[in-house]
């Protein structure tokens, strides 16, 4: 039988060759992948380190520690007070072997170490000097963290030691942390079970390369242009569409392929439209609600979006804060606002004040039921106090939001309920933003100076 003009015949040697080639660049990709992962290992198990270090060294009280350093170590409770969270570290990460501090002496390379994890009364009665000379960059610790690996060991299991300024609330640099890491145990455990699945992987892509090199030339050609299309398609090019030009199974696939992609972008175009369609239904809804509050109001009543409240505070500044959880938070955010303005405001006195602070009980108290926390800012200028409400509840049904406005009473699970009508009585203007994420308000009253009856 003649073979089909164009077509190549594949010797067995050249089959042995290819797998010769082949297995011989096995060897040497997996060593050189083995040797990258355990050195990625080791870097990523010193950066942790160091990492861990910089944590630690903004935990110690540098004050307290230079505190304890200038009195000669006399404090036992403030040395155990100090030391505990070397203990904890070694008790989280017990490849930390050595944890301490140190402070340098009058001499060049002689340092004392003030705290050491593990060693408890003893390290506090017998203070231990430590021989710096042998350790190159030590100098550059008052500047930045320094890693100090043993040269002499094996590179990728020897210790680690890390370095690490403790600084004071002046910023001085007043203890070095010291932290020493096993790598050994970490990265020869990780490199054992590496070492075993290289191998394992190894064995199963030599025995597949010879079956598949036949088949290989068929299966590329195709593949590589229909992958080539497909990257096209997954960076949102949607048009585009696979080549139909093969013959067989490569046909069909390619061919439903396609009328997937048809069916998938016609429904995209559809969803857009329907999307873009709710947006602008949603925007003149509000638009209508937002006109009818503020007129049948006379302008008492505004309702906005999440952009504008949040534009609102940043042109107020608000002066004081109180965070609500509970609630106990209520009459001791009351408290605060009341004490805060009558010491800021010499007209929150008199029957407007009793007013106010029951508009803004009635706000807090409903914070607390419907959405169990939030935050009351206050912001205060010489014209007007205004109070700014924000929970983190469900949010207002804004469907519901006209019958909260304009009937007496009534009430609903994500609304002030009769509330409402008593802030809207008291307050010269209120303005409400509502989303699924929560619902605004600010309850605003002009400053008018109080009659002499009202004073009283």
């Amino acid at each position: 039988m003649s073979k089909p003009k164009g077509v190549k015949t594949i010797h067995f040697q050249t089959i042995m060759i290819l797998s010769l080639a082949a297995s011989i660049f096995l060897i040497i990709f997996f060593y050189a992948l083995y040797s990258s992962i355990v050195s990625y290992n080791r870097d990523k198990a010193i950066s942790e380190l160091i990492a861990i270090s910089q944590i630690i060294a903004e935990q110690l009280d540098g004050d307290k520690h230079q505190k304890l350093t200038e009195q000669g170590l006399r404090s036992y409770w403030l040395y155990v007070k100090l030391v505990k969270p070397l203990h904890n570290l070694q008790l989280r990460f017990p490849e930390i072997t050595h944890a301490y501090t140190l402070v340098q002496t009058d001499q060049q390379d002689v340092w004392k170490i003030v705290l050491k994890s593990g060693e408890g009364e003893q390290s506090f009665q017998n203070a231990v000097l430590f021989d710096s000379s042998p350790i190159p960059n030590i100098h550059l610790v008052k500047q930045q963290t320094v890693i100090i690996p043993d040269e002499k060991a094996n590179r990728w299991s020897s210790p680690i030691t890390v370095y690490t300024p403790v600084r004071n609330s002046k910023n001085e640099v007043v203890a070095v942390l010291s932290l020493v890491m096993a790598i050994d145990d970490l990265v020869a455990q990780e490199a054992k079970l590496l070492k075993n699945g290289l191998l394992f992987l190894g064995i199963i892509i030599f025995g597949v390369f010879i079956g598949s090199t036949m088949i290989t030339g068929r299966l590329l050609r195709p593949l590589t242009t229909i992958s080539s299309e497909l990257q096209k398609i997954n960076i949102a090019n949607m048009t585009l569409r696979l080549p139909e030009k093969y013959p067989g199974e490569w046909s069909f696939l390619t061919k439903t392929f396609n009328k997937l992609l048809d069916e998938n972008y016609s429904y995209q175009q559809q969803q857009g439209e329907l999307l873009v369609r709710a947006i602008k239904e949603k925007e003149t809804i509000f638009q209508i609600y937002r006109d009818v509050i503020y007129a049948v109001t006379q302008g008492r009543v505004f309702l906005v979006t999440q952009e504008e409240f949040y534009q609102q505070i940043c042109d107020e500044l608000p002066l004081i804060s109180c965070k609500l959880e509970n609630k106990k938070d209520i009459s001791r955010c009351r408290h605060e606002i009341d004490s805060f303005l009558t010491d800021k405001c010499d007209w929150w006195i008199g029957t407007k004040r009793k007013q106010l602070l029951l508009c803004l009980s009635e706000a807090i108290t409903n914070v607390i039921k419907h959405a169990e926390s939030g935050e009351i800012l206050v912001s205060l200028t010489a014209k007007k106090i205004v109070f700014y409400i924000l929970d983190q509840g469900p949010g207002m049904n804004l469907e519901k939001l006209p019958y909260m406005v304009f009937i007496n009473g009534y009430t609903s699970k994500n609304s002030l309920g009769s509330g409402f009508s008593l802030i809207h009585n008291y307050i010269d203007k209120m303005t409400i933003c509502t989303t699924e994420h929560g619902t605004f308000l600010t309850l605003e009253a002009h400053l008018t100076r109080p009659n002499k009856n009202e004073a009283i």
